[in-house]
């Protein structure tokens, strides 16, 4: 989860760098590059079986897809409206959002080390709310609170069906926004090659290699903790387009985030300690 939060983490900064392509053309051309990615990983994984994986997902499989969607597409929308910062610390009520909604469907019980953590970065979101909303625009919240809750529910899906492979629905997830890229994107003007190659990084290796390990990930750890590391994300994403591309955070941003990171290193901490402990008694 570490791992998959540091890499995603990057997608604002490949935002700040398109030169002239439009919202829904980048999605067309991200969800081509994730199809095309976990196209090439399912079928030298499942070979023969390719058509029985994804058809196994089911209905919930489909549901989370569509969900999952749903997130991507309004956390592009986001950017357009406000600033990486102000997208990315609004984003890290989902934790939180998570554990709500997996507490009444799943009841997942947080354990106390995951509650203390949990406190300590809602401290470092109250001060880079506290200094950045009141800058922000409106509009580009709302989008990042849609995103939030529709990627809570997305992990709570994914760990209640931990019993099953869902890594197909990342491919469902492309067709269905490749779909919705198509539909509401204009093509009217040429778009750039260094445009789409930044696209394709962008859905191939940010979206399908990264969010591959997020949902091999769900199947061992509880559904708030896999979306307080991707507090990670949202932490470290302000932090690129800054040393970068200076577009500078104001301070509560760098402190919270400080904050943040510091609870996940916590929690990290913590859970490689009690893997460690369980296997020496194992043994």
């Amino acid at each position: 989860m570490i791992c998959c939060a540091s890499v995603v983490s990057f997608g604002g900064l490949i935002h700040r760098n398109f030169e002239d392509i439009e919202s829904f053309e980048i999605i067309f051309f991200r969800s081509s590059a994730l199809i095309f990615y976990m196209v090439c990983y399912l079928g030298i994984k499942y070979k023969k079986k390719f058509h029985q994986r994804v058809i196994g997902i089911g209905f919930k499989g489909l549901i989370a897809s569509c969900i999952f969607g749903l997130a991507q597409v309004s956390y592009l929308i986001a950017f357009n409206f406000t600033s990486v910062a102000n997208t990315t610390f609004t984003l890290c009520i989902t934790p939180f959002v998570t554990a709500i909604i997996a507490y009444l469907f799943l009841k997942e019980i947080i354990s106390t080390v995951t509650l203390i953590t949990m406190l300590l970065a809602t401290l470092g979101v109250i001060i880079m709310v506290t200094g950045g909303v009141a800058s922000g625009a409106f509009i580009g919240i709302i989008f990042a609170l849609i995103t939030s809750i529709s990627f809570a529910t997305f992990a709570v899906i994914l760990r209640s069906n931990r019993n099953l492979d869902m890594m197909p629905t990342l491919l469902v997830t492309g067709v269905i926004t490749l779909i919705v890229g198509y539909i509401l994107g204009s093509f009217e003007s040429k778009i750039s090659w260094r445009d789409i190659i930044l696209c394709f990084v962008w859905g191939g290796f940010l979206q399908g290699f990264a969010h591959s390990l997020m949902i091999k990930a769900t199947r061992l750890i509880l559904s708030a903790e896999v979306t307080l590391f991707m507090l990670l994300e949202f932490t470290l994403g302000p932090l690129w387009v800054w040393v970068f591309i200076k577009e500078v955070p104001v301070f509560s941003t760098l402190l919270g985030g400080g904050i943040i990171i510091s609870a996940v290193a916590l929690l990290a901490a913590y859970e490689v300690r009690q893997s460690l402990t369980n296997n020496k008694v194992k043994k």
